[in-house]
């Protein structure tokens, strides 16, 4: 009976599988149209057009809608599209069917890693890991899924392993390895696999991000000790050279020459309660001239300070004594007192507001003696993907001397821009504009002195080690613009610089 019955189903079988094509299944013109939709979608989709690539798909679809490579094909484009949850609808139903599509898993485990079910998306690319043992990207996006779980050692292990496997993939999974190492407190290891990703990774994003999280760091690092040291070696070549280079912009002497100096600055904490600091700092700083002796120009700069910080605001006061020789003979005593404020308004955005007060006596003209008056405001901006900083500031000085022929009202605009470029390198460009106007008739010139300064720059960095070490090039062009023609000049400079700080 069973037989008799088997039989009788396989001839009802063969009868409406020959009737399919006329009551159920579509003709063959309308399967032709959906693989000929399907083709143009998959070439649409290999250009990178996900857009019209989703239209073939769906009117693919349209004509089988069982059919797991279109529904595989469209999930893939609402991927691209960042529209995940439609992209689990049809990856489900190409999942549903008994096809082995090459992919299909791994994309499957992606779609829950991008909907950041972290925990689901370890396990599914933990299954890809076992099927395809030499499939570096599913060891990879696992590592980053237990990163995300906070299971950093489990994370490490998979990333290391992702990245002995393939070379394009270690970099990135050096990132994640250093920010495990990082969370678990590892500094130097830390620091050792962020450095790799800096200066091997191909995409921006992540160097950009390597090294701002090794320059903050290093920054950690500096911070929690109570002392600063600093050394810089630079050596410029500049076309008209000034004479007198502390605040006095106008005496040029039209001689061009070489320049090498050197600076050496520390500083120590002596209190460190809480959120004030306070302590003291000494910068030592000497120019030699190739040619120009008379010139050569030696500085000694205290600094007394004192910090008090309260969730985002940083409010700071300083004492700075100074004193300048040129040619080793007195040249400037100045005393100055710096209080000023920086707030964090957002992630991306700081701003700041310094006063100055400083007293000049300057030993070589009684005239300029006197005092100065600063008020400075800046805002910077982080660009996203930690792609630079830029800065705008606005400022007004009163310069009032012992003779009138110095006492001027400055006003001060700046803008600089901080780009991160590969290698751990950086693109520095910068400008300026002052408008100073005299106070007073020119006792020898008969006319009320108006200059306006423009000066502009750019200059290329990079860390030879970490942020410790580092070296650069920059070029800064001057123009001053006087009513005065004595006080008329313009210069190009040209310097190197090799630095370090711990």
């Amino acid at each position: 009976m069973g037989t008799v019955l088997l039989r009788a189903g396989a001839g009802l079988l063969i009868v409406a599988m020959l009737h399919l094509p006329v009551w159920a299944a579509p003709d063959a013109a309308e399967i032709q149209r959906g693989r000929m939709a399907f083709d143009t979608g998959v070439f649409l989709y290999e250009s990178g057009d996900f857009d019209k690539a989703g239209e073939r798909f769906r009117q693919a679809i349209a004509t089988d809608g069982a059919n797991p490579y279109y529904n595989y094909y469209l999930a893939r484009v609402y991927m691209e599209q960042q529209e995940y949850a439609k992209a689990v609808v049809h990856l489900d139903r190409a999942r549903s069917s008994d096809q082995k599509i090459p992919g299909l898993d791994f994309d499957w485990a992606m779609v829950h890693y991008r909907l950041a079910d972290y925990a689901t998306a370890g396990r599914l690319f933990d299954r890809v890991s076992a099927a395809e043992p030499n499939n570096a990207l599913s060891r990879y996006y696992a590592g980053i899924s237990q990163y995300q779980l906070y299971a950093y050692e489990d994370a490490i292990a998979l990333l290391q392993e992702a990245g002995a496997m393939n070379r394009s993939v270690k970099p990135n999974a050096a990132f994640y390895i250093g920010m495990c190492h990082k969370q678990l407190g590892d500094t130097g290891a830390a620091m050792e696999s962020l450095a790799y990703a800096a200066e091997n990774a191909t995409d921006r994003e992540t160097r950009n991000a390597a090294a701002s999280q090794l320059s903050a760091l290093s920054r950690q690092q500096r911070q929690a000790k109570p002392y600063t040291l600093m050394a810089r070696l630079e050596t410029k070549y500049n076309n008209n050279v000034l004479l007198e280079p502390v605040d006095n912009e106008a005496l040029f002497n039209d001689e061009s020459d070489w320049a090498f100096t050197g600076i050496l600055s520390g500083s120590y904490d002596v209190v460190r309660a809480n959120e004030i600091t306070v302590g003291a700092g000494y910068t030592h700083y000497q120019s030699w001239y190739a040619d120009l002796g008379q010139y050569d120009l030696t500085g000694s700069l205290f600094d007394i300070y004192a910090r008090y910080r309260k969730g985002d605001v940083l409010a700071s006061l300083s004492y700075r004594p100074a004193y300048f020789w040129m040619n080793e003979e007195s040249y400037l005593m100045r005393h100055e007192i710096r209080p000023s404020v920086t707030a964090k308004l957002r992630d991306n955005l700081m701003a700041s507001l310094t006063y100055a007060y400083k007293r000049d006596n300057d030993m070589l003209d009684n005239g300029r003696d006197g005092h100065i008056n600063e008020m400075l405001a800046r805002m910077i901006y982080s660009m996203p993907d930690n792609r630079g900083d830029l800065m705008a500031g606005l400022g007004y000085l009163v310069n009032s001397a012992s003779h009138n022929d110095y006492d001027y009202d400055m006003i001060k605009t700046e803008v600089a821009a901080r780009l991160y470029l590969p290698w751990q390198s950086r693109l520095i460009l910068s400008g300026e504009c002052r408008f100073r106007e005299h106070d007073h008739t020119d006792s020898i010139y008969g006319v009320v002195r108006d200059d306006t300064r423009y000066r502009g720059s750019l200059g290329v960095e990079k860390d030879l080690y970490r942020d410790i070490i580092s070296a650069g090039a920059g070029y800064m062009y001057t123009d001053n613009d006087s009513n005065i023609a004595n006080y008329k000049y313009r210069s190009h400079e040209f310097r190197l610089f090799l630095s370090a700080r711990i």
